[in-house]
């Protein structure tokens, strides 16, 4: 292993310690709080038709920024962007890509409806799981990136992928600040209803 993926594997490391002191750290009662308002004009949330689907409601859409559901969002992306296999193949939510069999069949596998909503989640993922998973994707990430080359880190995400053209290296960098944002939002959100 080289000094630069042992400098990332602590930067995960790091990171990922944030998320989970997070989930530890939220009460039960804000478990299924929302981060923020989740508005109708945000992209994904709203059908252009104005036509809902049953169960979609101004009330219902506030689970997309629920504490549980943006950790679970965080881990999932973790776990998905060092699957290094996409530089390869492209990971598309046609089910090339799979989270473990204990977590499987969220809505970040096939986010979209039909009508390129987002899907509402049809359960409420306790804190176990998540750390479960979190644990996982910390442990994969590790064992993924001790393996890399500089000819792995400067391979280019391939076409109809999200990051088209950046390197893995960049990849690796995108998913280190998402999921610094999100345990931070989590945090900021924590340390806001302490102090009420």
């Amino acid at each position: 292993m080289t000094r630069g993926n042992a400098s990332l594997i602590d930067e995960f490391d790091e990171v990922v310690a944030l998320l989970e002191g997070a989930i530890r750290d939220c009460p039960p009662a804000l478990w299924e709080a929302s981060l923020w308002k989740v508005e109708r004009s945000e992209p994904g949330v709203w059908p252009k038709n104005n036509q809902p689907e049953s169960g979609r409601t101004d009330s219902t859409v506030q689970v997309f920024s629920a504490l549980w559901k943006v950790a679970y969002h965080a881990v999932f992306y973790l776990d998905w962007y060092v699957t290094t296999e996409m530089l390869k193949t492209p990971i598309t939510p046609d089910g090339s890509f799979e989270p473990p069999a204990f977590i499987r069949g969220g809505v970040e596998e096939r986010p979209f409806n039909e009508d390129w909503t987002l899907r509402l989640p049809e359960s409420v993922y306790q804190r176990g799981l998540l750390l479960r998973y979190l644990d996982y994707g910390r442990r994969r990430a590790r064992q993924i990136i001790s393996a890399l080359t500089e000819d792995d880190l400067a391979a280019t995400c391939p076409r109809h992928h999200p990051h088209e053209g950046k390197t893995l290296a960049a990849l690796l960098q995108v998913n280190l600040a998402h999921l610094r944002e999100h345990a931070g939002q989590i945090r900021q959100f924590l340390a806001e209803r302490e102090l009420a």
